[in-house]
C-alpha cells in the first residue's frame, strides 16, 4: 500500500512538473543505499565482529599451544638429563586441541554465510543503481522491487543469524574454558 502511494505521489508530481526526475532518482538511490546499509549493519556486521573475535582467539590459542609444546620439549630433554620421570603433557590439552578444528570449521561456515548475505545485499544495491538508468516511472517500480528484495533477504537470513551468533559466542566461551584448563594443567 505504501509503495502504491509513493508511486502515485511521485508520478503526479513528475507529471505536474513539481519534481525534477533526476532529483527524484537521486532520492531513490539515497533511500535504497540507506536501507541496504541498515540491512548490512543488522545482518552482517554483528556476525563479522563476533567472528573476528573467535578467529583471533583461535589463532592466539594455536600460537600459545605451539609455544607450550616447544617449551615442553625443552623441559623433557632437561628432565631426561636429570633422570626425572616425564609426565606426559601431550594429553593435558587434548580437549582443546580437538576443539580447535571444530571452532575453525565454524568460523569458515559463518564467514561464508556472511559473504552470501553481503553478496545478496550488494546485488540488490547494484540492481538499484541500474534502475536509475531508466525513466522515472520504471525506476520507481524497479526501486520498489529492490526494496521488496531487501525484505526477502532480511526475512531469509535473519532467523539464521541469532542462533549462529549464539553458537559463535558459545564456542568462544568454550575455548576460553578449555584454554584455561589446559594452561592450569601445565
Amino acid at each position: 500500500m505504501i509503495a502504491f502511494l509513493l508511486v502515485t505521489l511521485i508520478t503526479s508530481q513528475v507529471c505536474l512538473g513539481e519534481i525534477d526526475p533526476i532529483g527524484q532518482k537521486q532520492f531513490l538511490k539515497s533511500h535504497l543505499e540507506v536501507k541496504t546499509d541498515e540491512a548490512y549493519k543488522e545482518l552482517v556486521e554483528p556476525i563479522l565482529t563476533e567472528l573476528n573475535r573467535l578467529n583471533h582467539t583461535i589463532q592466539t590459542i594455536k600460537q600459545r599451544l605451539a609455544n607450550r609444546k616447544s617449551l615442553n620439549e625443552y623441559s623433557y630433554e632437561e628432565n631426561l638429563i636429570l633422570n626425572f620421570n616425564k609426565v606426559s603433557t601431550e594429553d593435558k590439552c587434548q580437549n582443546l586441541s580437538d576443539y580447535l578444528p571444530v571452532a575453525q570449521e565454524t568460523v569458515e561456515k559463518v564467514f561464508y554465510m556472511s559473504m552470501d548475505i553481503s553478496g545478496a545485499l550488494a546485488g540488490v544495491f547494484v540492481d538499484g543503481l541500474n534502475c536509475l538508468n531508466i525513466n522515472i516511472f520504471r525506476a520507481i517500480a524497479c526501486f520498489i522491487s529492490d526494496l521488496h528484495e531487501l525484505k526477502v533477504i532480511y526475512s531469509q537470513y535473519k532467523p539464521e543469524i541469532d542462533p549462529m551468533m549464539e553458537q559463535v559466542k558459545a564456542m568462544l566461551s568454550t575455548l576460553y574454558v578449555l584454554f584455561e584448563q589446559c594452561m592450569n594443567e601445565i
